[in-house]
């Protein structure tokens, strides 16, 4: 998955540390018993979460949907909370000016193993079992 989220720079606070993260995560699952497939299962789950700091103070967000809106929102959402908590936790300070930030690429790996690799996987484990 290709993904550039230096796109959304223009929604960061002013003023303010945004972190964004984008995060992909990949399960997979196969069982046999007896010899009989019990369970076959390939998911992927992806979500986006933002972080802002200001007048030393941090607001979180996060989303299990990675698209524009969702990363809208989370972007909205963290620096409200963060002008929430200053608003909660007066005079706590700023943080030391940053520069502007370091961006790294996201590093999605697809994984193109076949499902059926993971099946015939557990088929030999399942062999193995029953004679053993």
């Amino acid at each position: 998955m290709e993904l550039d989220l230096e796109k959304y720079a223009s929604l960061f606070s002013d003023g303010a540390v945004t972190e964004l993260r984008a995060q992909e995560s990949h399960a997979r699952k196969a069982a046999m018993m007896a010899g009989n497939l019990v369970s076959n299962s390939s998911t992927l789950t992806r979500g986006v979460c933002a972080r802002v700091s200001k007048c030393g103070v941090s607001g979180f967000a996060a989303e299990a949907s990675l698209d524009a809106d969702a990363i809208g929102h989370v972007l909205s959402a963290a620096a409200q909370n963060a002008a929430f908590m200053a608003r909660k936790a007066p005079g706590k300070g700023s943080f030391v000016p940053v520069s502007r930030g370091e961006r790294v690429k996201p590093a999605f790996v697809e994984d193109k193993t076949a499902q059926s690799f993971y099946v015939d996987a557990v088929r030999q484990a399942d062999e193995y079992i029953a004679k053993n």
